[in-house]
């Protein structure tokens, strides 16, 4: 009896899940501008982590330059399941980082475009802007510092190759399209 109602259990959960996909999270992170300033500006170096959910990727440090930092890197997650429902998937955030590893300003995106149509945040977006908000719950700027832009180019792609990453790496493609 015991066996019966585990099998009925583990067949509801799932039948309760969504249908999933693999999905890679790409982007070019190129500089920020107006950044805050965290300690000794001399040795100061900060990145940028970008997440979707439970995942995420994050620029190697860059050398802070009054209120700037220049990247210039690509980075991209590994395959990683999301729903196949594109408006289930989650937001993506942007994370100043400072050297302690800390986040201290954000911004917050929809990975989808077009909800109804399923269009997915990707090559019909320019580079752009992103504002950044200071993260309330660490509170590490006064009231008067503004948090910073960060110049990037983010996507989420549907991986749809079978073996990893050898159609979803598009870092020159990405290039040209600046």
């Amino acid at each position: 009896m015991f066996s019966f109602v585990v099998s009925i259990f583990s067949f509801l959960q799932r039948s309760q899940e969504p249908l999933t996909q693999e999905y890679v999270l790409q982007a070019l992170v190129i500089s920020g501008i107006e950044l805050p300033s965290f300690g000794t500006i001399l040795s100061q170096q900060l990145r940028v982590r970008v997440s979707c959910g439970i995942h995420e990727i994050s620029t190697r440090p860059a050398k802070y330059e009054n209120g700037l930092c220049r990247w210039n890197e690509f980075i991209m997650t590994e395959k990683f399941s999301l729903p196949v429902d594109v408006t289930q998937i989650p937001d993506i955030f942007v994370y100043l980082i400072r050297e302690d590893l800390k986040p201290v300003c954000f911004t917050r995106m929809k990975p989808v475009t077009d909800a109804k149509a399923g269009i997915l945040l990707g090559f019909e977006r320019d580079t752009q802007w992103y504002l950044l908000q200071e993260d309330k719950s660490i509170n590490a700027l006064s009231n008067e510092v503004f948090p910073g832009t960060v110049y990037a180019f983010m996507f989420v792609m549907l991986c749809v190759c079978c073996s990893r990453h050898t159609c979803c790496n598009f870092p020159l493609f990405l290039l040209f399209c600046l």
